[in-house]
């Protein structure tokens, strides 16, 4: 019984633990909230939480280069036919734009993913070229130098 009423205990502390980590989320402003996404990226239901939440913000605002930014993050973090998926929002929300990022970077993602697929290594080396670029002027400077070493290791292999 009494090792029951521990496990039960454990559970619920578990249950509040989760809930309270969802309310901490919500609660994160916009660029903390995509701060934390670049941390749980490959934590494909962890991500789609993360920017649900901050489409949701940017649906409430009408603001279409808010929910592009939530849709590029997206259309980086799963398989390839998934985010050709996301780079096609992010172009089709932000189409007559005349923003700094959109629509071009929708169709970087979606030109990168056709590379990948492809398994065309010089298109891939370009485009991580530009990649590099928008992660220097977003500020990401280990997620710039991470896309510098694997751009390193693949122009080493070709």
């Amino acid at each position: 019984m009494y090792f029951k009423s521990i496990l039960i205990l454990l559970f619920s502390v578990t249950v509040y633990t989760q809930e309270l980590s969802n309310i901490e989320l919500l609660s994160l402003e916009d660029e903390r909230l995509l701060d934390y996404f670049e941390s749980v990226r490959h934590d494909s239901l962890e991500a789609s939480f993360v920017t649900s939440i901050y489409l949701q913000r940017g649906r409430e605002r009408a603001d279409t280069i808010m929910m592009a930014r939530g849709f590029d993050r997206l259309a980086q973090s799963f398989s390839p036919q998934t985010n050709l998926k996301y780079a096609d929002s992010v172009i089709d929300l932000t189409a007559t734009s005349k923003h700094i990022s959109y629509p071009a970077f929708g169709y970087l993602l979606k030109a990168y993913n056709y590379a990948l697929e492809a398994n065309n290594l010089s298109q891939l080396l370009y485009l991580l070229e530009s990649f590099l670029f928008n992660k220097v002027v977003r500020g990401k400077k280990k997620e710039a130098l991470a896309i510098q070493q694997k751009r390193k290791v693949w122009k080493l292999s070709w």
